[in-house]
């Protein structure tokens, strides 16, 4: 009763394959090669061309994969080592599989595998895949517990499997909605050899130019109201870059202080607030978070800089849902002698010619928004010329860029205009972060890919703060208004991967690109609804549907009730299992031993059911044929097959209880119960 059914093997084979594509984005050649081996090796076991794996075979092959997983993963703990671990577990599991309860330790072996998968793959086909795997997993667990032969057992098993993950379906979206939602005791980094596309705290002015070619999602943001910002506001901020060594603009962390949440800003009444949104960000690894101008902290886990930057307390390795709010008026007002100094700071004897022409605009504007105006002026009167392609500038690179090619990307324009103020006196500082977007107008949010990352000025202006100046703006508005690629000429605008050709072309079909903003609206609902579904948004949801008192008496209530629902079923569980899990003919054999007993026939030690019959039919001739015919009935069925079927339990408990009727209608001579007796004692 202990063998796999062979169809059930097959199930089994077949779910192993399906839950190592899961992975197949970590996973390195060994293990694929491992699970070939493993594979190949079972069902042939099963067809009898290849023996069990002894003791010095399974010995070589744990030594084998535990090479295998150090030295793919340079002998690091990680993530991805631990599941190549696991992964190799379940194929050593696989091979040395016998019985019955090893299939069922590696089904379970391979949910777990399923699970782990969405580690690394969150998309929403992967997650219809995770539901055709459980289901195929569930058919294969089915498929051990039956006793049908062939084709039928797969039809049951996955009318049964069907059917449990219809009714698990309503209870799963009650708990996964209402259910409260906890945080991570902590927070690790999940994919330790994972490289993140975007920003960084460190740039020279081809950085941007580079990354403006990736068409990656950056992340994806919604308004309250629906309604989205003018474009020429759409300035996403991320990074202050205040130190510059004569060639590379970085961020200084230690002139920065936090204050994190709860932000004092939002708690006066008084203060008016520009814009509430919400953003789904990309992982990118790092501590920064998106967010507009004047932004203030409106999540648990953030905190606002002295530089107005929104940050989060870990890095973000995982995508992140998040609240943001701008204030209309920023909440810096002076600046301090350390930040003034940094803010004016430049490398000595460089750039020369910039130098002079800083000083010589310092004598004509005398406030930092004139000479803000006429270094706008200058750049867009002048023959600037905006490009993905710029030359390589030498060590005065400010100087050659603003005295002989002209030619620049917007974290040129940004630099020269920051050296020039800088030079001239004015405190400022570059900024880089995210410009404008593509806009859902079905489902009403916002994509910004990495292409629409920009790069702007920042100069301090006494009365209002730190101004934000964008010189590409002067350059090429049309960057600004309609985006990158309708700013550069066609032969650039092909550079940037994912709109070559006819992806290009898409948004001039219009059945195709309705297409593509269906598959965005599919994605973005996904991200929104299911990965950033955490206790922000499920109490943003329910404070809709609820007052926030009531909708936390539900939870807590919620809560109790699971908690009592799994304790009262626990508890029928245990009550079930100290029962007895005796077969119903067994206890139909054993009640007939106990009614037999009554008329005065024992059960010796060590008899057997047929010893045990031909002693009830001595003891009562009456019965000698049913005896006889029951006695060969349990060694056909019992004794001479490998398992017993549920048919064959029901016509046993037939018999046995045709037998006890019989014997209660028949009436024991006193000869015959001597008789008995004297071979009874016999036996013993």
């Amino acid at each position: 009763m202990n063998q796999i059914p062979r169809v059930a093997l097959i199930l089994l084979l077949l779910q192993m394959l399906a839950t190592l594509v899961i992975h197949v984005s970590h996973l390195h050649f060994p293990f694929w090669l491992l699970a070939a081996l493993a594979i190949c090796w079972r069902w042939l076991m099963h067809r009898g061309q290849l023996p069990y794996p002894g003791w010095p075979t399974k010995t070589i092959a744990v030594g084998l994969g535990a090479v295998a997983v150090f030295f793919s993963y340079s002998g690091q703990f990680s993530l991805e080592s631990a599941v190549a671990f696991f992964v190799t577990a379940a194929l050593l599991k696989l091979l040395e599989m016998k019985t019955r309860r090893d299939a069922f330790i590696l089904v379970y072996l391979q949910f777990f595998l399923l699970a782990t998968g969405f580690l690394f793959e969150q998309g929403p086909l992967w997650g219809l895949y995770g539901i055709a795997g459980l289901w195929f997993g569930t058919v294969a667990l089915i498929s051990l517990q039956l006793n049908v032969a062939g084709s039928t057992s797969v039809r049951v098993a996955m009318r049964y499997a069907s059917a449990l993950m219809v009714l698990a379906l309503p209870v799963m979206l009650v708990l996964y909605l209402l259910f409260p939602r906890m945080g991570p005791l902590w927070s690790i980094q999940l994919q330790s050899d994972r490289s993140f596309t975007g920003l960084s705290e460190s740039m020279t002015p081809g950085d941007i130019a580079n990354l403006s070619i990736r068409d990656e999602v950056a992340f994806r943001a919604s308004f309250e109201g629906n309604m989205v910002p003018d474009r020429e506001k759409l300035y996403w901020r991320a990074l202050v870059l205040d130190q510059y060594d004569g060639r590379t603009w970085s961020y200084s962390r230690s002139s920065s202080s936090v204050q994190w949440y709860p932000d004092p800003a939002l708690g006066n009444g008084a203060v008016l607030v520009a814009n509430r949104y919400e953003v789904i960000m990309e992982p990118t690894g790092e501590r920064w978070m998106y967010a507009l101008d004047n932004p203030a902290a409106a999540e648990r886990s953030s905190g606002i800089t002295s530089t107005g930057l929104l940050i989060n307390r870990q890095g973000v390795y995982q995508r992140m849902h998040y609240r943001g709010v701008s204030l209309f008026k920023p909440r810096q007002q002076s600046l301090t002698d350390d930040e003034r100094q940094l803010n004016l700071r430049l490398p000595p004897d460089m750039n020369p010619q910039a130098r002079a022409m800083a000083a010589e605009l310092r004598q004509q504007y005398s406030e930092a928004a004139g000479f803000s105006l006429a270094l706008m002026n200058h750049f867009n009167q002048q023959p600037f010329h905006y490009t993905l392609k710029p030359p390589r500038y030498g060590q005065d690179e400010i100087d050659q860029f603003l005295f002989e090619s002209r030619r620049g990307f917007c974290a040129h324009y940004a630099a020269a205009f920051v050296f020039l103020a800088r030079a001239a006196g004015f405190p400022a500082r570059m900024v880089t972060g995210y410009q404008g977007g593509e806009w859902n107008e079905t489902d009403h949010f916002l994509t910004v890919k990495q292409y629409d990352a920009h790069a702007w000025a920042e100069i301090w202006q006494d009365g209002r703060g730190w101004v934000r100046v964008d010189p590409t703006a002067a350059v090429a508005p049309m960057r600004v208004q309609y985006g990158l690629e309708d700013a550069l000429r066609d032969e650039e605008a092909s550079l940037i991967e994912g709109q070559t050709g006819i992806g290009r072309r898409m948004k001039q079909i219009g059945w195709l690109y309705d297409l593509q903003m269906k598959g965005e609206s599919m994605n973005y609902l996904w991200n929104r609804w299911v990965l950033s579904y955490d206790r922000s948004l499920q109490e943003s949801l329910l404070e809709q549907v609820f007052d926030r008192g009531d909708y936390q008496a539900m939870l807590a209530w919620m809560g109790g009730l699971v908690v009592g629902l799994f304790l009262f079923m626990g508890s029928l569980l245990l009550i079930r299992r100290q029962r007895s899990n005796t077969l119903p003919w067994i206890r139909e054999w054993q009640q007939l031993q106990q009614q037999a007993r009554q008329c005065g026939v024992e059960v010796g030690i060590g008899q057997t059911p047929s010893g045990w019959l031909q002693s009830l039919a001595l003891a009562m001739p009456a019965l000698a044929d049913d005896c006889r015919r029951l006695a060969h009935l349990i060694d056909q069925l019992v004794y001479q097959s490998n398992e017993v079927n549920h048919d064959d339990q029901r016509r046993l408990q037939r018999h046995i209880r045709q037998l006890r009727r019989r014997l209660k209608s028949v009436r024991r001579p006193a000869t015959e119960t001597a008789a008995a007796r004297h071979i009874h004692e016999g036996a013993v």
